[in-house]
């Protein structure tokens, strides 16, 4: 169903309520606004996310563990 054809829809259903009914639909229609800023204020934006990756001037060749650590680790491997 494409978006006019929903709307055709809902406007059809619309026609057919009694006031009472409308005033609910009206109350529902106010609390997906009010839950949509909500969440949009729960969740801000992320402050990282300008940053870009080594922003520390690390070089990105650069081993996370050095050769010296790496070997050192190395000699205690569990055997299986």
């Amino acid at each position: 169903m494409n978006y006019s054809e929903l709307r055709q829809k809902i406007a059809k259903q619309l026609e057919q309520l009694s006031n009472e009914k409308l005033v609910l639909v009206s109350d529902f229609i106010d609390s997906i606004k009010q839950d949509q800023s909500i969440t949009q204020k729960q969740f801000p934006v992320n402050p990282l996310i300008k940053m870009k990756p080594y922003a520390y001037l690390a070089d990105p060749s650069e081993p996370a563990i050095s050769p010296d650590d790496w070997e050192m680790n190395e000699e205690f491997k569990e055997d299986d």
